[in-house]
């Protein structure tokens, strides 16, 4: 995986590609400090099916956009 480090030594930034388990072997590319900070990015998140998607929040009106012969009870009918 890649991972972006910032040295609180010389605040170069670099990108180091190592595995996750060997986290604490780096060091940085210039003045070989082990004083780093770790750069998160900015991690997008797209749910385009479920519990998130569509707009954000409930629809308003959302009972009385159902059928009115709903077998689950939900809407203005509810057969339930």
């Amino acid at each position: 995986m890649y991972y972006n480090y910032k040295c609180k030594d010389c605040d170069c930034q670099f990108e180091v590609k190592i595995s996750p388990n060997d986290l604490d072997k780096v060091v940085c590319p210039e003045c070989s400090g082990k004083q780093l900070q770790r750069i998160y990015k900015n991690v997008a998140m797209f749910v385009k099916y479920g519990k998130y998607g569509g707009a954000m929040g409930p629809k308003p009106n959302a009972a009385s956009d159902a059928c009115s012969s709903c077998p689950h009870g939900v809407g203005s009918g509810g057969g339930g």
